[in-house]
């Protein structure tokens, strides 16, 4: 697997072959895994998204859309495909990837797609759109291997062999009664080894791990690293089981966690949640500050106090001084892009020091801001001012 930096190199070679011929693009394209050609999309511009979707296979469509990071919006991608396409593409897909993408569609446009796609696929997806995002019934796949209590060793062994054709991979057999209630699980290994004339009520595992479909996906997510399971059985209030969550369902849950439990240590979710209790209505903006700190390095630094101190002063040597300037501009800018990395909240001094150092220094140190903003606007006047 390719490292990012790497893979950054292939959009580069992509956008050059995005100017010659289709067929150079396609081949290129062919090269490349379906998670590399995820990040790649999330980089591009929807017009050479589609141009990309268009040459792939449709599975390898399917799994790079499926791949793509969520905050890329691929749901829009989708949105803006031909709907013969969409179809395709949602068919490939495992059922809880094609509920997380299905699910933030339009809509006119998600009605639309279940009713292009087979019948019992979108019976299916409709099953998983009801539960929540956040629960075990959002992240389960409908997609397992299951056999009944009664069945002999040969019969077992016919049955997964026939439910496997439609599975990508399953890290578990399930074995249930007679009315679909979770029982117990058997391995394949074990159900092998067995002799030929065994029946599973003999053969399954008893010691059940399972969670319900209202189940919080942290929960899930803990329950699964802490037992060090592939794959953990969904049931409903009666028992009967209804899919599962696998291990890569929740990698990214656990990273979120993981993220949470960071900006925790360095208190930016209380600075996060003061910000959404404040009564205090944001007027300034990034263009409008950004049109401060211009008009006051424009108007009062070069139109006005440059010439004065050059002609009184300093002369010709008061370049050198914007040179020592701009190199402590550079030093202060990779400050706030440490900054920037370790705390991952919309960049301000002040969000950067309530997150490190405390309330009361943020305090200070916005009250300076302002101060530094008012001196910036009272020497542009003052510079002006002196030239008439």
């Amino acid at each position: 697997m390719k490292q990012k930096d790497d893979i950054l190199l292939d959009l580069e070679k992509i956008e050059v072959l995005f100017d010659g011929p289709e067929a150079n693009l396609k081949a290129f394209l062919e090269e490349l895994h379906p998670t590399e050609i995820a990040f790649i999309l999330e980089l591009l511009k929807e017009k050479k998204r589609h141009r990309i979707i268009h040459l792939l296979p449709i599975d390898i469509a399917s799994e790079a859309i499926s791949e793509m990071d969520p905050e890329s919006h691929p749901e829009k991608l989708l949105e803006s495909l031909h709907s013969d396409l969409v179809t395709n593409i949602v068919e490939e897909l495992s059922y809880d990837d094609a509920t997380d993408i299905v699910s933030q569609l339009s809509v006119s446009k998600r009605d639309e797609i279940l009713d292009r796609i087979d019948v019992e696929d979108a019976a299916e997806i409709r099953k998983l759109l009801v539960y929540p995002e956040d629960t075990a019934g959002g992240l389960m796949t409908t997609e397992i291997v299951k056999i009944h209590c009664s069945l002999t060793k040969k019969e077992a062994l016919e049955e997964v062999a026939l439910q496997s054709e439609e599975i990508e991979a399953f890290y578990a057999i399930y074995v249930v009664d007679d009315a679909d209630r979770l029982v117990g699980t058997v391995s394949l290994k074990n159900l092998i080894k067995a002799k030929a004339h065994i029946r599973i009520d003999a053969l399954y595992d008893e010691e059940l791990i399972y969670v319900e479909t209202d189940t919080d996906q942290e929960e899930v997510a803990q329950m699964l690293s802490q037992y060090n399971l592939p794959g953990i059985p969904v049931v409903d209030k009666n028992n009967i089981l209804l899919g599962v969550v696998t291990f890569d369902d929740v990698i990214d849950v656990l990273e979120e966690e993981t993220t949470e439990d960071i900006l925790k240590i360095a208190n930016v979710s209380a600075f996060e949640a003061d910000m959404k209790k404040s009564e205090m209505k944001r007027v300034l903006g990034k263009w409008s500050l950004t049109a401060i700190g211009i008009g006051a390095i424009i108007g009062g630094g070069i139109f006005v106090l440059t010439g004065t101190g050059a002609y009184f002063h300093a002369g010709p040597a008061l370049a050198l001084s914007f040179v020592i300037a701009g190199i402590a501009c550079v030093f202060a800018a990779l400050c706030y892009s440490e900054f920037a990395s370790m705390i991952p909240v919309e960049g301000s001094a002040y969000a950067y020091a309530y997150g490190t150092i405390g309330e009361m220094f943020a305090w200070i140190i916005g009250w300076g801001l302002v101060l530094e903003y008012a001196m910036g606007s009272m020497t542009v006047a003052v510079s002006w001012r002196s030239m008439q």
